[in-house]
């Protein structure tokens, strides 16, 4: 049987929140992707930072959402759009599934002074994508067992 063609890609999420969120920061990458696949691009350290000023619902970012705290980062209400608490975690199981706006953010990491002798090169770091896509296959089983 004919195939039908792939849905058309979904408009852009550009808000004037997100335009004004991005303008603090000097160059800046966009990238047009899945909302969770970009929770998932900061978890792995290949973005610092997303926001999503603009609806989502708790199905779009739940398991992504797991990955990103399991990989030492969080996702943090913002405000804008639905009521919200800014600055603490996205919350699930909510009698309505739509998210507050929200950022992403990866590990932070503290920075101290290190004299040129004791400089060490390391290679890697973060979590390789093998844990990842455990925690993620982990993170599905589980939502959908719960669903």
């Amino acid at each position: 049987p004919a195939r039908a063609p792939p849905p058309p890609p979904p408009p852009s999420h550009n808000t004037p929140e997100t335009e004004a969120f991005i303008g603090k920061y000097k160059d800046c990458k966009k990238e047009s992707k899945g909302s969770s696949l970009k929770l998932l691009m900061v978890a792995e350290g290949a973005a610092h930072v997303y926001p999503r000023l603009a609806p989502t619902s708790e199905w779009d970012t739940c398991a992504a959402h797991a990955i990103v705290e399991c990989a030492g980062g969080e996702v943090l209400q913002h405000a804008g759009g639905k009521d919200c608490n800014p600055g603490a975690s996205v919350e699930y199981n909510k009698p309505h599934p739509l998210n507050p706006f929200f950022v992403v953010y990866g590990k932070r990491e503290v920075r101290k002074a290190v004299k040129k002798k004791d400089a060490i090169s390391s290679a890697g770091g973060g979590p390789s994508p093998l844990v990842l896509g455990g925690v993620l296959a982990v993170a599905v089983v589980g939502y959908l067992f719960l669903a």
